[in-house]
């Protein structure tokens, strides 16, 4: 159970290692497009995650099934990925090594908020509440 999380953890940070012949592999930030593209992601993930959470809280608890508790996250995953990748290519001008690393920046960061927020903030039937609340 502790393997899968493992495996996508070092998916994300051996991902910048595929990349074409004509950019340096693995190297992370190396310009100022690419600390920027990344810092925005990490902020947007930083704000969306725990607003997605509270709405999540407010109006998802009758959703049930595979298409809401499933289905539903995943589109929303792999639009905003597309999207961050999109506007991080076209609106910045990243590179195609730059614009992967903002995407792995946003997941990480997202997976971050998501496991602090499941850790110190759920309580009694995945719940939020206050971690002092006791």
């Amino acid at each position: 159970m502790v393997v899968i999380p493992l495996l996508a953890t070092a998916g994300l940070i051996l991902l910048p290692y595929l990349t074409s012949d004509e950019e340096p592999a693995g190297a992370w930030f190396l310009s100022p497009t690419g600390r920027s593209t990344a810092a925005l992601a990490a902020v947007l993930a930083l704000v969306a995650m725990p607003v997605l959470v509270i709405l999540d809280e407010r109006f998802g608890a009758g959703a049930a099934g595979w298409v809401a508790g499933a289905l539903v996250p995943a589109v929303v995953l792999v639009a905003v990925s597309a999207a961050v990748f999109i506007a991080a290519r076209k609106r910045f001008g990243a590179s195609l090594n730059e614009s992967v690393q903002a995407v792995v920046v946003l997941l990480v960061v997202a997976f971050a908020v998501l496991t602090v927020v499941g850790v110190w903030f759920r309580g009694e039937g995945m719940a939020l509440t206050w971690p002092w609340s006791g």
